[in-house]
């Protein structure tokens, strides 16, 4: 997993407890941060979840792709 995929990871749970935060109580944190679901740095803001949810599904894929041709990733053993 590089940086971007990390921090996008990041970003989508962060969106999905926010989406789950939503369901349960009604409130959306990310509107009550930036004024209402409306304003336009609410839209940004949504707009960078959903990039960072697309994003991640590169993971899922890779970690199918790994599986199929039988590989692990192996660990980093620093020899001394």
């Amino acid at each position: 997993m590089n940086k971007i995929q990390s921090i996008a990871l990041t970003i989508a749970i962060i969106g999905a407890f926010n989406w789950g935060v939503f369901a349960f109580t009604g409130f959306d944190m990310v509107a009550q941060l930036a004024g209402g679901a409306e304003q336009l740095f609410a839209r940004i803001l949504y707009i960078i979840i959903a990039i960072a949810g697309l994003i991640t599904i590169s993971l899922f894929f890779d970690e199918m792709r790994i599986r199929k041709e039988g590989k692990t990733p192996r660990a980093k053993v620093k020899v001394i």
